[in-house]
């Protein structure tokens, strides 16, 4: 199910597509935007199914500054008392506006809202964006986007455009990997690796798709 059906129905309902919309209320804006036009990224690190790879994102990056488009790189360092640490890649240089680990939850809201689009993966600044007005660019990963994008204005098409690989098959959000009945269905999936046993996760899109895209929303904000 949705992530907001799972919030909801354990406390005992389900909101119609109307009322699936997040809402977030940022203190009001106390430090500088960027000049002109820019972008937000999250090169998030997580699990491997939900990671691209750091030269993809600075491909796109050098791609996106041919537009006169600035750059700006956006995350957060987590610790966990376990081995695993989810936390953001270091891309880009002095080519773009580094502001990982530098921004409040309110100044990273005012930071997306204002930016033209923010490039994301399956990462927890998906549905955030989605209290945002901007432009979302979803990057395809194991799972069906439909369980993830967020909801405005009562669609999950508002401003939210997904880009997936050639592998459609979101083996992660699919139930038949789990008919052997090795796991049980209320304990959710394992979240590693490709249950097709690919080599590589075709369902991740390359950078040139993703920059097509961008630059489809561009010249038609142009018009």
């Amino acid at each position: 199910m949705h992530s907001i059906d799972f919030w909801s129905s354990n406390l005992g309902f389900i909101l119609s597509p109307e009322e699936k919309t997040l809402l977030f209320y940022p203190d009001e804006l106390d430090i500088e935007l960027p000049d002109g036009r820019y972008v937000v990224i999250n090169p998030s690190v997580t699990t491997t199914c939900r990671t691209w790879d750091k030269n993809k994102w600075e491909n796109l990056i050098d791609m996106i500054l041919t537009t006169d488009t600035k750059v700006v790189v956006v995350g957060k360092e987590i610790k966990y008392d376990h081995d695993f640490n989810r936390g953001v890649m270091r891309v880009g240089g002095n080519k773009v506006i580094d502001l990982i680990d530098k921004l409040n939850t309110s100044q990273l809201w005012h930071i997306i809202h204002n930016s033209f689009a923010i490039f994301t993966m399956n990462a927890g600044l998906w549905p955030f964006a989605g209290t945002t007005d901007t432009n979302i660019i979803a990057m395809g990963s194991t799972f069906n986007p439909y369980y993830r994008s967020p909801y405005r204005n009562g669609s999950q098409d508002y401003k939210h455009y997904f880009v997936g690989g050639e592998c459609k098959i979101f083996c992660h959000t699919d139930l038949k990997y789990n008919s052997s009945g090795d796991i049980k269905v209320t304990g959710g999936y394992p979240v590693a690796g490709c249950f097709e046993n690919k080599p590589t996760y075709e369902c991740h899109p390359n950078e040139e798709n993703v920059f097509n895209l961008f630059l489809k929303l561009l010249n038609n904000n142009k018009k």
